[in-house]
């Protein structure tokens, strides 16, 4: 299994380089999913992508992602 470290960033700091630097590591979009409570139209993305969701309990019976 792969580790990945966790990072603790100032948030605040984070935002104020998402909105003067593109090349950040974080976006404005990436920082609001990460803390908010964002939920999606996953109808609509599916009819705009073409991409077919499964449930996370799907996903782990099968034990892989595609």
């Amino acid at each position: 299994m792969k580790k990945i470290p966790i990072k603790n960033i100032n948030l605040e700091n984070a935002y104020h380089a998402a909105l003067n630097n593109s090349k950040t590591n974080f976006g404005i979009d990436d920082l609001n999913i990460l803390i908010g409570d964002y939920v999606g139209n996953h109808k609509k993305l599916k009819s705009m992508s073409g991409i077919e969701f499964k449930t996370h309990k799907a996903v782990l019976e099968t034990g892989r992602l595609s």
